[in-house]
């Protein structure tokens, strides 16, 4: 849905909210090859990557947790905590179960910067540089857009890029605009 993010924002409570990051694709790397954890709808009605082929189970006591078993044997769980009142979000992977050799997580974040009604698409004036500071990364996608900062124990890659026609099937299905493009720095 366009009302869904992971990073949403109240620029001027109660009303004017603001979508910053809309979600991500995140992928493991093992050994023995590289597993998808994220799973995103594409116009017309094509899931790539599935990530879901490998989810195990999920609960939202005490707050959302899924885990993933990949072929290989990897179990990973992935949790994501939202402080109350508060515009951070917090994600956390924990490897649970690996086979011998190293294992990377990647994670490419989809930004929007948009108003909370709105739809995002290409366009020359997102800002998609970063600056890194310590184990900090911080975008700033559009002058009076509020800022999004990412904090991580890994390493920033800067590799801009336009994900085109995520489709919104809540959206189709009321006769409203139903693709957006985000960019994933």
């Amino acid at each position: 849905r366009r009302y869904h993010a992971i990073l949403l924002t109240a620029t001027e409570p109660p009303v004017g909210r603001m979508v910053l990051v809309n979600g991500f694709d995140a992928s493991l790397q093992t050994s023995r090859g590289e597993y998808w954890l994220s799973s995103q709808l594409y116009a017309p009605d094509v899931v790539a990557p599935d990530g879901a082929e490998a989810l195990e189970s999920f609960a939202s006591d005490p707050w959302p947790r899924w885990k993933y078993r990949f072929s290989d044997g990897t179990l990973l769980e992935q949790e994501l905590f939202v402080p109350r009142g508060s515009s951070v979000v917090a994600l956390r992977w924990r490897l649970l179960q690996a086979p011998e050799g190293e294992v990377r997580l990647h994670v490419r974040p989809f930004l929007s910067g948009r108003g909370y009604h709105m739809l995002h698409r290409e366009n020359p004036d997102f800002l998609s540089d970063a600056e890194e500071q310590g184990d900090e990364v911080t975008w700033r996608p559009y002058g009076g857009v509020p800022s999004i900062t990412a904090k991580s124990n890994g390493s920033y890659a800067h590799q801009p890029a336009w994900y085109r026609h995520f489709l919104y099937e809540r959206e189709r299905d009321r006769g409203l605009d139903d693709t957006e493009d985000l960019m994933a720095p």
